[in-house]
């Protein structure tokens, strides 16, 4: 989905999946068994008490013991698994078993759940709105220079990845060379809809006077001459039991609230305006000019595609945005209420200016108008978005010179106009590299250090670069002069990933002990220090709003952050493996990526790619067998993600269907692909 229920984020109780380890059922059996003699009611030492849930939250005289979403910070855990910094327990034993030790870990992961069925003391994640684009598309490359790839024994490996924010485009790192994959228009696809034997009208709209490519390679321009589209015949309820209305819709901005379908009598389906975006709602008007609204339950984006459903079940709405449930709310009109008045009118569209009604024409692209006479499930609606589901090609488009040396790190700026390179060579040379992504040309060389830059990003006013690497030292510069402006001393190791918000006020940075930190920009003042990982951080991603931030690490945990306190919001073991030892070679976290939509997608060294809801419910696994899934980003608006593996393959797949549309290599141009 590209748009969703638009909420704030609410920290409150939320329900606990039926998988989590509970204290009663799971916890309170393994405290009796190791640790009650000692911690218990009538015998508190150092006044911790484990024999109820109440008594395991009051914590002990040095405070508490455990922290919702934190095992790794929580003295507890750290104590049964025997970690550096507390005294190991239980006293003059042996460690706990490990599946106990990862019980006791689930358990704090999930959020101190008391009994079954009970509440996890973890925030909810309300989704986001989507973000709001100007409408200029980001630039794609013009006039690169050419520039051939550098021979190599082998295919690079793709440890540096990008794509841009508003084009088909994403950028690799290579053999001292930067290279651009392009991907073309996809093709049109036969168009089949669903439920036929429900289809009740269909309005496949194409305006060959317009140079916009709907969907489904065909869409209508509105207003295309001042007026709407008249239906004729107009669509008759009278014997519709239940009722869903499916749309493809690229509205834009425009003063009025804009109808899509419907009169000033009877049923309308119209768009509301709102600051970040078009709300959907439903306007009916029975026999006796009772008026209802159904809607205000999600965020349609100003110039972009989105897939529209409502449904009528004959009691509720539902609401799907992009194939995604987004509100139900009950109905106890009948549509026997609110027939269209035979003197009136069904328009698509709104209405003609010169009727003073108040139906306002709509301002942007339609196609695939639909209404069936039943309602729709969720999989049938999931259909319609899958139908018009295309895959773009990519091509090698071109290759960017980096003669500094390794390319460790590699992003777009926020409007996709600049691409940024760090890198250097170990122990003698370091620098960031400023792109122009039409030309090619370098806008400008920031730092000179004498070790490799491991980390870097641009800030989304290109403004500031921060970087970081072996120096243990965060480094702010202007992009103006190249002026150092400010030298920070914080971690105590190795950094290893640098991250701006997509507001600017904002950056995160981690380091090779697992130490993240996050940083006012203007001033480089400390805001929080994020302490849960223990290892390296291997990568960082904000949330569009900028309220959360990923943290991915080789422990195998993926932890979204709260900023507005600095808390954890979830702590997800994403890749992790049972073998020992504890941080095995196929546990680790190596990239993550938000979507707009707030699901995340992350590869690991168990060898998959993962994609994620918000609350930590894996949505999706691809196991790419041709090597190590070293990176992995969203393409498209997150309908498909682009993997590169160690050996230098990189995989586009459709996220829709779950196939691999294209194989390309970081030594060749491209070779197709195919197959699940």
């Amino acid at each position: 989905m590209k748009s969703v229920i638009a909420l704030m984020l609410i920290f409150c109780v939320s329900n606990a999946g039926a998988d989590t380890p509970n204290y009663e059922d799971h916890i309170k059996p393994v405290f009796r068994a190791h640790c009650l003699k000692c911690h218990n009611a009538d015998e508190a030492e150092a006044d911790l008490d484990l024999s109820k849930m109440s008594a395991v939250m009051k914590g002990g005289s040095s405070g508490p013991v455990v922290k919702p979403g934190q095992p790794e910070s929580s003295q507890l855990y750290r104590a049964m698994a025997h970690l550096d910094g507390v005294e190991s327990m239980p006293p003059e034993s042996p460690k706990l078993a490990k599946e106990k030790i990862e019980l006791i870990a689930g358990w704090i992961r999930g959020g101190l759940i008391e009994s079954q069925g009970g509440k996890s003391r973890l925030p909810n994640i309300t989704t986001m709105p989507a973000p709001i684009k100007s409408g200029r598309p980001a630039p794609l490359p013009t006039l690169l220079p050419k520039i051939k790839l550098t021979p190599t024994l082998r295919p690079p490996i793709p440890q540096a990845m990008a794509v841009s924010p508003g084009a088909p485009l994403f950028a690799v790192s290579g053999q001292e060379q930067i290279l651009l994959y392009q991907g073309s228009d996809p093709a049109p696809v036969s168009f089949q809809p669903t439920a036929v034997n429900s289809l009740a009208r269909d309005w496949a709209f194409e305006d060959e006077n317009t140079n916009f490519a709907g969907k489904i390679g065909k869409a209508a321009r509105f207003p295309a001459d001042g007026k709407p589209l008249p239906v004729t015949p107009a669509v008759d309820f009278s014997n519709f039991k239940e009722l869903t209305i499916s749309v493809w819709i690229r509205p834009q901005e425009s003063e009025n609230n804009p109808n899509v379908f419907g009169s000033e009598n009877g049923f309308r389906l119209f768009l509301e305006r709102h600051k970040q975006g078009w709300r959907p709602r439903i306007f009916l008007r029975d026999q006796d000019n009772g008026i209802s609204y159904y809607g205000r339950v999600g965020i349609l984006p100003l110039d972009e595609w989105t897939h529209l459903a409502a449904t009528w079940t004959g009691s509720a709405w539902n609401w799907f945005i992009d194939g995604q449930h987004v509100a139900e709310q009950t109905c106890p009109e009948s549509l026997e209420q609110i027939q269209q008045r035979p003197d009136t009118q069904q328009l698509i569209g709104g209405n003609s200016p010169s009727r003073g009604n108040g139906l306002n024409p709509f301002v942007g692209d339609l196609d695939e108008l639909r209404i069936y006479s039943k309602a729709l499930s969720h999989d049938q609606i999931r259909q319609l978005t899958r139908e018009a589901s295309r895959s773009r090609t990519y091509v090698l488009r071109g290759a960017l010179p980096f003669p500094e040396g390794t390319i460790h790190d590699t992003k777009f700026s926020r409007d996709g106009s600049l691409l940024m390179s760090a890198g250097g060579r170990g122990s003698f040379f370091g620098r960031v590299v400023l792109f122009d992504v039409e030309t090619g040309k370098r806008v400008a060389e920031i730092g000179d250090e004498v070790d490799s830059v491991l980390a870097a990003d641009i800030s989304p006013d290109h403004q500031y670069v921060a970087m970081g690497g072996p120096s243990k030292i965060i480094k702010l510069y202007s992009t103006k002069n190249g002026k150092l402006l400010h030298r920070i001393k914080k971690h105590t190791d190795w950094i290893t990933a640098v991250a701006f918000s997509p507001d600017g006020k904002m950056f995160a940075t981690g380091d090779r002990s697992g130490g993240i930190n996050i940083w006012e920009t203007d001033r480089a003042a400390i805001v929080f220090t994020l302490d849960e990982h223990k290892v390296r951080i291997t990568d960082l991603s904000w949330r569009a709003d900028s309220t959360i931030v990923a943290s991915a690490a080789e422990d195998g945990n993926l932890i979204l952050w709260s900023m507005e306190d600095g808390f954890p919001l979830r702590n997800i073991a994403a890749h992790t493996s049972d073998e020992s030892p504890r941080y095995s070679r196929r546990t680790g976290v190596l990239s993550v990526d938000f979507a707009r939509d707030s699901r995340l997608l992350t590869s690991g060294r168990d060898g998959t790619t993962r994609l994620w809801s918000p609350e930590g419910e894996k949505l999706l696994e691809v196991n790419v067998k041709s090597g190590l899934p070293v990176n992995a980003l969203l393409l498209d608006d997150s309908a498909a993600a682009v993997i590169g593996t160690f050996d230098g393959s990189l995989h586009v797949f459709d996220l829709a269907s779950k196939s691999r549309t294209q194989t390309l290599s970081t030594s060749e141009e491209s070779r197709e692909g195919g197959g699940k």
